[in-house]
Formats: C-alpha cells, sequence, structure tokens
C-alpha cells in the first residue's frame, strides 16, 4: 500500500508541476500581450 500511496502523490504533483507551469506561461503571455498594447497606446496618444 505504502508504494502505491508514493506513486499518486507523486502523480499527483507532477501533474500540479504542469498546471503551474502552465498557468504561469498564460499569464506571463497575457502580461507581456497587455504591455505591447500599452506602449502602442503610449506612442499614438
Amino acid at each position: 500500500m505504502e508504494g502505491v500511496k508514493k506513486e499518486s502523490s507523486f502523480a499527483a504533483g507532477v501533474l500540479a508541476e504542469e498546471i503551474l507551469l502552465k498557468n504561469f506561461q498564460c499569464r506571463s503571455t497575457a502580461s507581456f500581450v497587455i504591455a505591447q498594447l500599452m506602449s502602442h497606446a503610449s506612442a499614438h496618444y
């Protein structure tokens, strides 16, 4: 039983890391896009 617990917690940890990484990538991409838009807007006005 102990081995199974370790396996599932390891899998859960890997999954959580993947989700966090994806969220981080999305967020940094979004902030990059927003920064681009802001610089374009300030250049126009």
